[in-house]
């Protein structure tokens, strides 16, 4: 990685963590938010100049591979400081508020991301990498702050766009989350996960088939041969 690629990844991780936790960014929408952090924090002329009306950018307008893995990383970096912050802090993680604000940080960085993710500026993906990255990281109760905001953006997170790259993240995350719960108490929770699921992703996905053919060849099942008494019986 070129020196001049952390400095601009630095930058634009400033931009993106200033328009997410300073109080006067807070009130501004999360498009023209994400706007105003990609029209500071890119290196070049890609990002001056843009507005709404930009979005979502057309294919000859996409921003370089180099750029997108500039705001990938800056995004993801920017989670995990906000992580490590509120665990000082003791907070929940979707509570954890700076300087004031009144919108939980974590929750408009999501909001952000996912508008990032919907409008072409990053790969469609990293949105579902920050929700997995963010769901390893919390607790089990945390995690049900996180995934109800999972579920107010199941429509958009549900767009074939984005599910295309993210349907095996999340139901990795899904998966993982799963087995950290207990099937006795958090049947709830459980049951909302699947739930999820069920509404992301068709009967046809390959994940549910089972491709190999394999059996439980462990499994045998005896049958008891007391129709040969009756018969002798019966005779």
């Amino acid at each position: 990685m070129s020196c001049t690629f952390e400095v601009d990844r630095n930058n634009l991780q400033s931009c993106f963590r200033s328009v997410v936790c300073d109080a006067a960014h807070v009130s501004t929408p999360v498009d023209k938010a994400a706007i105003d952090a990609l029209s500071s924090g890119l290196p070049n002329e890609k990002g001056k100049g843009l507005s709404t009306a930009h979005f979502p950018l057309a294919v000859s307008d996409a921003l370089s591979l180099e750029l997108k893995m500039l705001s990938e990383q800056a995004l993801c970096r920017v989670t995990a400081e906000l992580m490590a912050e509120a665990t000082a802090a003791d907070t929940p993680i979707m509570s954890y508020t700076q300087n004031g604000t009144s919108v939980p940080c974590m929750r408009r960085l999501l909001d952000m991301g996912l508008w990032l993710s919907n409008n072409a500026v990053t790969d469609p993906g990293v949105v579902y990498t920050l929700l997995e990255q963010v769901f390893e990281g919390s607790t089990l109760s945390e995690c049900k702050d996180v995934f109800s905001w999972v579920e107010e953006h199941t429509e958009v997170l549900n767009k074939e766009v984005l599910m295309k790259r993210g349907k095996l993240i999340m139901l990795r995350t899904s998966n993982e989350l799963l087995r950290r719960l207990s099937k006795a108490n958090d049947t709830a929770f459980c049951g909302r996960i699947l739930m999820m699921l069920a509404s992301f992703l068709p009967l046809s996905e390959r994940s549910a088939l089972n491709l190999a053919s394999k059996t439980n060849t462990a499994n045998v099942t005896k049958c008891e041969k007391d129709y040969e008494e009756d018969e002798a019986m019966e005779g």
